[in-house]
């Protein structure tokens, strides 16, 4: 059950929710263990290059699973921050970002291109820190290098609210607040579609696959 309030457009659209969804959808058998795709895939590779602006990453593939097609990348380790204004510089900068592979028997090299923005700015990240539930608040962002088809959802308790991200703004309404915990999270997710591609076979059908991008964060923050 929700219980929506609704905003013009521009302010995007906040409501009390029972229960958060996963980010994400996984498959998973009786035993809690990955299942491999249906049917089968051929393998990418070892590895899949990751070139940036200033850096060129190799992700590594899991030599023991190579049918489930998992790829990672260990990244260095920040430093803590407990406010949104401590926190470092993001390790993936801002840009033009290629993955691509060489080639492995059965599959042709494939070469794709995403631009990949800039991680969540808020304009005033210290009215972060502590909220008044007696008043409407509003959480302003930066948005140079947003997309018109770019999503932000928020999360600040059981308050959750979806908002262009070009908007750089969403109202969320005292009444709402004032049904919160005196401490909560706010915790956001920055969405761009999928990019769609098509990795190339030796005498078969090529086979569509899904290049997902998403930024997120988390900070406790008092309600009072």
């Amino acid at each position: 059950m929700t219980r929506n309030v609704t905003q013009p457009e521009a302010s995007g659209q906040c409501s009390i929710t029972e229960a958060h969804i996963p980010a994400g959808i996984a498959i998973y058998d009786p035993i809690g263990r990955n299942l491999p795709p249906s049917p089968p895939v051929p393998s990418l590779g070892d590895t899949i290059r990751l070139e940036g602006p200033d850096k060129t990453l190799n992700l590594i593939g899991n030599p023991r699973h190579r049918d489930l097609l998992n790829y990672h990348l260990t990244g260095p380790t920040a430093s803590t921050a407990h406010y949104l204004d401590e926190l470092p510089a993001p390790f993936f900068t801002p840009g033009k970002w290629t993955f691509s592979t060489p080639g492995v028997p059965g599959l042709e090299p494939f070469r794709v291109d995403a631009e990949i923005p800039g991680p969540i700015r808020f304009r005033n990240p210290k009215s972060l820190r502590s909220i008044d539930r007696t008043r409407d608040f509003s959480p302003q962002w930066d948005t140079l290098g947003m997309l018109p088809t770019d999503t932000l959802t928020i999360d600040l308790g059981t308050i959750r609210c979806t908002v262009r991200a070009q908007a750089g703004e969403v109202r969320i309404p005292s009444t709402l607040l004032g049904q919160q915990r005196p401490a909560a999270y706010f915790f956001v997710n920055y969405n761009r579609p999928d990019t769609v591609l098509h990795l190339r076979r030796s005498g078969a059908d090529p086979i569509p696959a899904i290049l997902r991008w998403s930024s997120y964060l988390s900070i406790l923050v008092d309600i009072r």
